[in-house]
């Protein structure tokens, strides 16, 4: 293996060993605290899979964090990081929620019109801090964490006024339409057609980075701006154009979880989607193809969690030390690195002896 091939690898062996050693701290906690050990690791690592419903909820809660991650993916790899993934995410189910209920339309366009909108919405969100880092050089970590109270105020103001069921008996809109709703697709649990999307979006958000002209610039812009300025990128374009796609994903991504879990709006607060798919980024180094799989390995351990809050006395506060865990040691750059190094030098060994051959 040369050397590029290495590093690959070690990236993905990195990931996978922070995953042991934090599944392996969570069976001496739950070892420590639980008066059935045995009984609770195994429904924590088994129960998930126990029922189709269990099984079906992993999906479920896989489906929203595909979205926000893979816009995060896109907006990070400009080098930018815009914490703003949760306003989208609620603004764009907002928004998608008022043509729901408000617009009369064929069955086949009205989830289609609702979920452009709910995406457009959120490219709009996520514009702000880019166009403050753009335009003043406002810090854009700060600016869009700003952004995510300001859009949930907002929001609620917006539901409040214009959107509230006085019927409904808690801060609701109107029912949607049932031509709005995205159908469900396998029978005993609530995965809808949004997995379907999500699909989509992975692809999309995959070839865009890998292999558009586009894609090579904002990662180019990444990982060495000086270069890009220097070949005559047009820096602001790029990082306008990667905020932009990756806040209309984060946007359809709230939108398709309204269609298709809910049948009125009632989020009292921004969800969590947003950071679930910083951290789900994270753990997959930011590839696209690889959101998938981790946003499924988050979704796999909170369901786990909640299984054993209700059938154990251990909290289901328990996958925070999990997530906080893998975080720390997929962004730890010491992490293995003795070890990463060691095969670096091996690689580089076996290619000069070759060369001498």
């Amino acid at each position: 293996m040369n050397v590029k091939q290495i590093e690959k690898l070690m990236d993905i062996a990195k990931t996978v060993a922070a995953i042991l050693v934090s599944f392996g701290a969570t069976i001496i906690l739950i070892a420590l605290v639980s008066s059935t050990p045995m009984e609770t690791i195994k429904d924590f690592f088994l129960g998930p899979f126990a029922t189709v419903r269990r099984m079906g909820n992993i999906v479920e809660m896989a489906i929203p964090i595909v979205f926000t991650s893979c816009g995060i993916c896109i907006m990070y790899a400009t080098g930018h990081i815009n914490m703003g993934s949760s306003g989208c995410f609620y603004i764009g189910g907002l928004a998608a929620s008022a043509v729901a209920f408000r617009l009369q339309m064929a069955a086949g366009l009205h989830p289609a019109a609702a979920l452009l909108f709910g995406g457009l919405t959120g490219a709009f969100v996520a514009a702000i801090p880019a166009v403050l880092r753009i335009r003043w050089e406002i810090n854009e970590v700060v600016s869009s964490l700003m952004i995510n109270y300001i859009v949930v105020f907002f929001g609620t103001w917006i539901l409040r006024t214009f959107m509230l069921d006085p019927t409904a008996g808690f801060n609701a809109s109107e029912a949607y339409r049932d031509t709005a709703m995205l159908p469900a697709m396998i029978p005993g649990t609530r995965i809808h057609v949004g997995l379907l999307i999500a699909a989509a979006v992975v692809i999309f958000s995959w070839l865009f980075l890998k292999k558009t002209k586009w894609g090579y610039q904002i990662r180019m812009m990444g990982n060495n701006s000086s270069f890009a300025v220097y070949s005559g990128m047009g820096i602001t374009g790029i990082l306008l154009a990667s905020q932009l796609i990756g806040g209309f994903l984060a946007g359809l991504g709230g939108a398709t979880e309204c269609m298709g879990m809910y049948t009125r709006f009632e989020w009292a607060a921004a969800p969590q989607t947003g950071f679930d798919g910083i951290m789900v980024a994270a753990i997959s180094r930011r590839n696209p193809a690889m959101v998938p799989v981790a946003a499924l390995f988050l979704a796999y351990v909170r369901v786990g969690a909640d299984v054993i809050s209700r059938t154990s006395d251990v909290p289901a506060e328990i996958v925070s030390i999990i997530q906080a865990l893998i975080i720390m040691l997929v962004g730890a750059q010491m992490f293995l690195n003795r070890f990463r190094h060691r095969q670096i030098v091996k690689a580089s060994e076996r290619q000069l002896a070759k060369e001498g051959n």
